[in-house]
This record gives C-alpha cells, sequence and structure tokens, in this order.
C-alpha cells in the first residue's frame, strides 16, 4: 500500500467539501437526509426504539421488544442493524437525536467508503485516476441514494472495501486476522448484504491468488483456500449470536412471496437493469460494460477472471436470484460488486496508457448494448440515457486516440454517471425536516411520560403520519401495537388483516400501520394516542397537551393480560367477519365448544347511488373512469352512538392500483403484477357513523366492485372480563412480564403479545404451558383466585448462537495463532 502524500490528503479535503455541499444543496436545508420510501418509517426509528431498549433494560442481548408489534422477537429487526457497529456506537451519544445521527452516519459513510476506494486505488493508479474513480463510486445510481433510502443496503461497504485491502494483505503473508475482522464487521452491519458483499471478497480472493502465484496447481489452490475459507468461517461463526436467531425468525416470520418466475426470465443475455444506471444494478452504464469486456479478454488471468465474473453477473438471472436468497431477481446484490467493476475501470486506463489495442472489447460491448437495449424491459429514459452514454464512451476513446488527451477522456466518462446520479436522485422524495422535527420533538417525548403508569400496561400509537409513525416510539415505556418490518409475527399479520378485517389502504401487507377500527384497538391495548388534533377520536377522550401536540386517552382499551370465557375456534370460524371482531374482544378464542352472544344486526346490501362511472351488474357494479369520483350515500337507517357501522364489498382488477374510501377510511387493492401486492380483496370498513348518509370516493380506472353489505355491532365498552393482569412496573421491562392476576372465576388468561415459541411461563411459581388465544396470542387456562405470573421471553436460537459466537472467537484466535507460529523460523 502506497503511503497518501499531501496532494492526496488535498484531493480527499476536496472532494470531502464537495460531497458536504452536495448533500446540502441536495436537502436545500429543507429536507432530511432521509427518503419517504421506508427511510422515514424504518431506517432510524427501528435503530431508535432498539437504543431505547437498551437504555431501559441495559441488555446488550435482547429477545423481546415489546414496543413494536405488540411485542415481537427482537431479531425480526437484526436488518436494521441489531448489532451493527454503525448503530451501536449511538448507544454511546444519548444526547443526539437517532434521526439526526442516522443521516449524519449515512453521509459520513458514503464518502468513507469513497475515500477508502481512492486509497485503494492509488497503489494501482496515479491521482487523477484515483480520483477519477471515487467519483465514479460516489456517482454509482445505487450509492449515494441508498445513503437516504435504504441505508443497509450500502453502510457495509466501508468495511467491504477494508476487506479487498486485507486480502491484498492475506497474500502478502501479512496480517491475515484483517480478513476475519472484516468479515465479521460485514455481517454484523447487514446480514441479508453480507451473502453477496462475502461472494465478492471471496471473487477479489481468487484473483489476488491468481495473481501472486506463479504456477498455479490443485495442491496450492487448496492451502489457500483453506486458510482463507478458515477465516471467513471463523468470521460467519462469530456473528453467530446475529445469525442463528435471525434464520430461526426468517424460518416462521417471513410473509410467503407473491412473487412467481417464467423460465423465460432465466434466459441468459446482458441486462441493462443489471449494470447501466439503476438504484438496483451496478450502476456504472457504459463504461463499466467496456471495463468487464477488456477484462474477459485480457491476458491477466486475475483480471479474466474478475471479467468473467461480472459478465455472468449481469448476464444470468439465474445467479442474481440466488444471491437474493431465491426470493427474486433484483440487482441490489450486485453493489457489492461495484467497486470490482470499478477496478477494471482503472486497468482500461492502464490499457489506454500502455497503447494497447481493445477491438474485441469493443465489438463485444457493442453486442451486449444491442443485446441489452433490444431485450431488457427497462424505461424508454434509461434506454436513451444508455445511447447517450456510448456516444460519449466513444468521444472519450477518440480523446484519448487521437490527441492523447487522458484527462478530458476521464473527465468526459463521468459527465453522464453524474448527470443520472442527479436525475436518479432528484426523483427521490424526501422527507421534511419540520415532519421529523415534530414527531422527536420535546414535547411528544414530555407526553410519553404519561404512557405506562398504571398497572394495565396500555399501548399507544399516531393518529396521524400513519405509515411515517409505524415504528416511532417517543419513550422508553412507550409500547405500539404496530410495526412496519419485512419480519414479522404471521399470525399478528393474519390477525391484523384477517381476522380482524382492518382497513388496509398500503400497497405492502409487511405493514401493521395504526387503524381506525375501535374494535381493534380495543383487542390490542391500545390506550394512549398522540395526535394534532384537540379533538378526540370515537372512544378517545383528550387528556394532555404539550406544545400543540394532544394525548388522548381510550375509554375502551382491554388490559395486556386479562382473563376471558373460552370460545372455540369451531365456533368463532362459523361467524361472519362483524362478529368475529366481537368474539375476539370479548371471548378469548381457543379450542373448541362453548357458544357465542353478540350484538351484530344484519343490516343488509346497501344499493350504491346511480353515476356514468358504475355499470350495476348481478354480482355487484363494474367500474369504469378516467378519474376518481365521490357519490352520497344514503343508507335509510341511523346507527346509534353506542354502536359501530361495519361495511364489507369485494374488489377485484386487472392492472393498477384500485381504491375506496367511505368516511374517511380507505382500502386500497395493489396492482396484481406488484411483487409486494396486498391481496385485499374485501374492503372492510368499521365506522362510528354520525349521520345516515355515506361519503365515497372511488379510484379512477377498471376494476369490478361486489353488493355493499352492512352490519351493526356495539362499541367495545364493558367487555365482560373475568380478571385482569396487574402489571408490576418495577420487574416489567425488555424481556419480562410479572404482575398479580385476581380471578373472579376460572378462565382463560390472554395476553396481547403475539404467541411465539421461546416463552416461558410461570404461574405461582409453577412452570405452565402456553398456547395460541385469540386466533395470535400468547394463552393459558388459570383458575378463580389470586395468582402471581412471571412470563420470559429467550429469542430461539439466541444460547445456541452465543455459543457459536464464543466458538468462532476461539477459532479465529487459535488460527491467527497458528499461522504466526508457521511464520517463525
Amino acid at each position: 500500500m502506497k503511503r497518501l502524500d499531501k496532494r492526496d490528503f488535498v484531493i480527499l479535503c476536496a472532494a470531502g467539501v464537495l460531497f458536504a455541499s452536495a448533500v446540502l444543496l441536495y436537502t436545500r436545508f429543507e429536507y432530511a437526509f432521509g427518503s419517504t420510501l421506508d427511510w422515514e418509517s424504518q431506517h432510524y426509528a427501528i435503530p431508535d426504539m432498539m437504543r431505547k431498549l437498551f437504555y431501559d433494560t441495559g441488555e446488550f442481548f435482547p429477545s423481546l421488544a415489546p414496543n413494536l408489534g405488540a411485542g415481537e422477537n427482537i431479531y425480526a429487526f437484526s436488518y436494521y442493524g441489531l448489532y451493527s457497529p454503525v448503530i451501536l456506537f449511538s448507544y454511546l451519544l444519548p444526547f443526539v437525536s437517532m434521526a439526526a445521527y442516522i443521516q449524519a452516519a449515512s453521509a459520513v459513510l458514503c464518502f468513507a467508503g469513497g475515500a477508502l476506494f481512492y486509497r485503494f486505488m492509488r497503489k494501482r493508479q496515479g491521482r487523477a485516476v484515483s480520483a477519477a474513480l471515487m467519483t465514479a463510486y460516489l456517482s454509482a445510481g445505487p450509492i449515494f441514494l441508498h445513503s437516504h433510502r435504504h441505508i443497509m443496503f450500502v453502510s457495509f461497504l466501508p468495511f467491504l472495501i477494508l476487506g479487498f485491502e486485507a486480502v491484498d494483505n492475506f497474500f502478502e503473508g501479512r496480517r491475515k486476522w484483517q480478513v476475519t475482522l472484516c468479515a465479521f464487521l460485514i455481517i454484523m452491519t447487514n446480514w441479508f448484504f453480507s451473502v453477496s458483499a462475502l461472494t465478492a471478497l471471496t471473487v477479489y480472493a481468487v484473483s489476488r491468488y491468481l495473481a501472486v502465484t506463479e504456477k498455479v496447481t490443485l495442491g496450492s489452490f487448496a492451502r489457500a483456500a483453506g486458510d482463507y475459507a478458515l477465516r471467513i468461517i471463523a468470521a460467519v461463526m462469530s456473528a453467530g449470536v446475529l445469525l442463528l436467531p435471525t434464520v430461526k425468525v426468517l424460518l416462521s416470520g417471513r410473509d410467503e412471496t407473491n412473487i412467481s418466475f417464467s423460465l423465460s426470465e432465466f434466459i441468459p443475455y446482458p441486462r441493462l437493469g443489471l449494470f447501466a444506471f439503476s438504484i438496483s444494478s451496478l450502476g456504472l452504464g457504459c463504461a463499466g460494460l467496456f471495463a468487464i469486456a477488456c477484462a474477459a479478454v485480457s491476458k491477466e488471468r486475475s483480471r479474466r477472471f474478475l471479467g468473467i465474473v461480472l459478465a455472468l453477473l449481469i448476464s444470468c438471472p439465474a445467479l442474481v436470484w440466488l444471491l437474493n436468497g431465491t426470493m427474486y431477481i433484483d440487482g441490489k446484490v450486485l453493489i457489492p460488486f461495484i467497486p470490482i467493476a470499478l477496478m477494471l475501470c482503472g486497468e482500461v486506463f492502464s490499457d489506454l496508457k500502455e497503447g494497447r489495442r481493445l477491438l474485441l472489447p469493443l465489438i463485444l460491448t457493442a453486442a451486449a448494448l444491442t443485446a441489452a437495449l433490444l431485450l431488457s424491459d427497462t424505461e424508454v429514459f434509461f434506454k436513451k440515457l444508455i445511447g447517450i452514454d456510448a456516444g460519449v464512451l466513444a468521444a472519450a476513446g477518440l480523446l484519448l486516440a487521437v490527441f492523447k488527451e487522458r484527462r478530458g477522456a476521464i473527465a468526459a466518462l463521468l459527465i453522464v454517471p453524474l448527470c443520472s446520479a442527479f436525475y436518479i436522485n432528484y426523483r427521490d422524495s424526501l422527507i421534511g425536516r419540520d415532519i421529523i422535527t415534530k414527531l422527536n420533538s420535546p414535547a411528544c417525548e414530555k407526553l410519553g411520560e404519561h404512557i405506562g403508569r398504571g398497572g394495565d400496561c396500555l399501548r399507544a400509537s399516531f393518529a396521524e403520519h400513519r405509515l411515517l409513525t409505524a415504528n416511532l416510539v417517543t419513550s422508553q415505556a412507550h409500547r405500539s401495537p404496530y410495526i412496519y418490518s419485512s419480519l414479522h409475527s404471521r399470525l399478528y399479520n393474519e390477525l391484523y388483516l384477517h381476522e380482524m378485517n382492518n382497513e388496509n389502504e398500503l400497497r405492502n401487507p409487511a405493514l401493521t400501520v395504526r387503524s381506525q377500527n375501535p374494535m381493534f384497538e380495543c383487542f390490542v391495548s391500545n390506550g394512549w394516542l398522540f395526535s394534532d388534533s384537540p379533538e378526540p377520536p370515537f372512544g378517545y377522550g383528550a387528556y394532555a397537551e404539550e406544545e400543540g401536540v394532544y394525548l388522548h386517552r381510550s375509554s375502551f382499551a382491554l388490559p395486556l393480560g386479562r382473563v376471558k370465557q373460552p370460545l372455540g375456534e369451531d365456533v368463532f370460524e362459523g361467524l361472519n367477519d362483524a362478529e368475529k371482531m366481537e368474539a375476539l374482544v370479548r371471548y378469548a378464542v381457543t379450542g373448541s365448544g362453548g357458544s357465542f352472544e353478540g350484538s351484530c344486526t344484519d343490516l343488509g346490501e346497501l344499493v350504491l347511488p346511480e353515476s356514468g362511472y358504475l355499470t350495476p351488474k348481478a354480482e355487484g357494479y363494474s367500474v369504469r373512469a378516467d378519474r376518481s369520483f365521490s357519490l352520497l350515500l344514503d343508507t335509510g337507517f341511523e346507527v346509534s352512538r353506542d354502536r359501530l357501522l361495519v361495511l364489507e364489498i369485494s374488489c377485484s382488477g386487472n392492472s393498477g392500483d384500485v381504491w375506496l374510501r367511505i368516511n374517511g377510511v380507505t382500502n386500497l387493492l395493489t396492482d396484481p403484477t406488484w411483487k409486494y401486492r396486498n391481496n385485499n380483496g374485501l374492503f372492510t370498513y368499521v365506522i362510528a357513523p354520525k349521520t345516515a348518509t355515506l361519503a365515497l370516493t372511488f379510484s379512477d380506472g377498471e376494476y369490478e366492485l361486489g353488493k355493499l353489505r352492512a352490519y351493526a355491532i356495539d362499541a367495545p365498552k364493558d367487555v365482560p372480563l373475568l380478571g385482569r393482569l396487574d402489571v408490576d412496573a418495577d420487574s416489567t421491562r425488555g424481556d419480562f412480564i410479572a404482575g398479580t392476576l385476581s380471578c373472579t372465576e376460572d378462565g382463560v388468561f390472554e395476553l396481547a403479545v403475539p404467541y411465539s415459541e421461546g416463552f416461558e411461563v410461570s404461574v405461582d411459581g409453577e412452570k405452565t404451558e402456553y398456547r395460541t388465544v385469540g386466533k395470535a396470542f400468547l394463552g393459558f387456562d388459570v383458575s378463580r383466585g389470586e395468582h402471581r405470573v412471571e412470563i420470559r421471553f429467550t429469542a430461539p436460537g439466541l444460547r445456541a448462537g452465543q455459543i457459536m459466537s464464543l466458538a468462532g472467537i476461539a477459532l479465529a484466535v487459535l488460527t491467527e495463532l497458528l499461522s504466526r507460529r508457521k511464520k517463525r523460523p
């Protein structure tokens, strides 16, 4: 490794100033360095929850996240940085808000990756080429964008680049332990991308072996591969405390994918979307493709190996599918290969400097571009952009060939990537700083002090910004029944969407955001509501106010732990959807037998008003509309103030999203081609009506609606309970729940925490078997009288993961000691 001199540091300092200026100009001092897509609801809120949980419990290896999703296995959130060194460092900075920390850390990590790549390339290239490659790295489609959208897509890259340096040291016979350390940091930063990142590291390691070995033999390769593999294995084992519990959650907590494949999708050919200017690709355009072609036909076997591997990756969807864990064909897993592709771009400059003829690579590039443009299903704009990029590449070649102008050629090659980076990032919507500031204000934190008081341990949510606040908690005592995570309790998700039939206006079924269904809010113990309005919604009363933020208190939320009469699942399944909501609130649904007594009234079918966009049919209505439209429906009946109106209507569509809003409650059915489609074919609305008139708003498009059916049920007041858990606030935190229970008669205890393996239940000091109650919650039988209840959760796989990590650390130390012993004369 060449030492950097003053001129190198001047270049890095200038690049840092330009990068910081770009970030500030991009956010325009008005927006956060965070996207409205996922960043706002996941990438700072979930780490903030983790940090609050650590401050509350002091547990470095927690098992339960009681603050989200009614109580989730903490490893459902491992994707978002549970043990990432970047997130863990924030634990030392309690005075810095997580929203501010994540923005700063993301920008710093992005530039750090570029600076480290510059240092890495300086041992191969001069300053001008290294600076150009650093610029290309920072302007690659996925890197800057995901620094403010999906930060885990790129947060591991600085450790990967350090890993490339570690591989160089490994084959130079020094500091081999760095390979293990860098691989370990990559895994801990993001386990999902560690698969493709370690693959990229291994591909580079093979190329280095080919470069430093004069005579390649099976024996020498096996020895080098064994030594290298042992260090990667040690890194993987050392990360066992993260990996094993996460695998357990993956097997039980990921929804079935909606994605289907046809054999045609696996036909090999150069894919424009995998190498061109895209947020899920190599993002390097024609220059990257040309560099791959040059490498693939190079006489240097190490370079040729890298070129062939990258050519296969951008041409063979099956490889991308495997790197994605067989979930989908998404080029985001190619992000770790961007530094390797840029290394090959640097080699092209060396070729040109040394006057090598590159006719064959040009022919291959032209052929690959033609195939990609003709066969790839990509936006027309990006096809035009890649055509312009090809022209610029040709112009840069002429500058070099005719005028021997290297710097001008380098500048020309950077024009299109920089322009595409500007366009890609400009299209991304950023969240306003004012919204982030308000949701993370001292007012919300102060109001949060009211939450958690009392033995009922009620939960809290936000009335507005429901998607934005799906994972937001204001204090350590703030427990939310809602969650947005790719991993979650399937039972709870099924309860939310299909048993309680909450309204669903979102495109992703992984989202369980604050429901406007009073029955569900009662059932999941949602007793507090933050709001921008001083007027509380149905079932809530005004409680406190701070600086324009209001906290409302529920009058009907059930306690966290309650004892009910049982109702058999066989009886439950025979009820209509409105009756099921009431049954879940009033009874402990489990086992078989029992009888249901409810308040449901079938109000029959409601006929929609005539409209030029609506065509009545025998089964319902056909909608053909070129714009959204509204109608008023007079139901002809009044629903009393202590009753709820439940409406149901089926919906189907062949293309585009379809939605229907009734009295401000919206349901949406996603386009059937969308990979995360929500399959919301039955629109259900639970409304506290103030008049006999319903306001309906229909989306545009062509779709079919069924008949609108109405029911009325009692609001969830005065639910007959046989007992309630008085939670011990002093000992209940993190993985542990304790309290006293007084039962008036024998019944079934229902804890509003999703059922899972890993719980240990003790009643009066005796271990008690538990089961699923209420379709998703943990429960068990209890007898009449006073009881002491203690419930502890240990994440499945955690103990084995800790042992695996200790074994991995021991293996890493032993391997290093043996390696040093062999060096001794």
